[in-house]
């Protein structure tokens, strides 16, 4: 039902402006077409993304609320602390393969490691399990 509401959403506020604004920067239709699909695809992984930490933290955090505003809090400001940070780190694309390495090991360690480090952690209390979801999410979000 999510992934429906989030479609309407999309086509309704995205797709649906972008055809019917007439004012083009010069590029032919196949290049627009190309850059939406490329920024849906960006915004799908993302929402999938959070989606399925939201899922992961409910039962670390103990409840869908504390869950939903924790993940979406340090996502939304880590990513946004990332896109500063990129400005002044990526100057050629060298570094920028570098980077997405970077980002491919992260991914990867932190989808073998997170169940297990919030199963451990659960018992904390409740200021000592926000601490470790922002050091876990942090990293993740930028």
């Amino acid at each position: 039902m999510l992934l429906i509401i989030s479609a309407i959403a999309v086509l309704a506020f995205l797709v649906l402006p972008l055809a019917l604004h007439r004012r083009g920067s010069g590029a032919g239709p196949k290049t627009k077409l190309m850059a939406l699909l490329y920024f849906i695809a960006v915004g799908f992984g993302y929402i999938l993304v959070e989606i399925s930490l939201i899922q992961r933290f409910v039962l670390f955090l103990g409840h869908p609320t504390y869950a939903l505003t924790v993940v979406v809090f340090l996502l939304l400001l880590s990513s946004g602390a990332g896109s500063v940070a990129a400005r002044r780190w990526i100057s050629n694309s060298m570094k920028i393969q570098q980077l997405l390495g970077l980002i491919a090991i992260l991914i990867a360690l932190h989808v073998l490691l997170l169940p297990g480090l919030l199963s451990a952690a659960v018992g904390l209390p409740f200021a000592v399990k926000l601490l470790i979801s922002g050091c876990v999410l942090a990293p993740v979000g930028s």
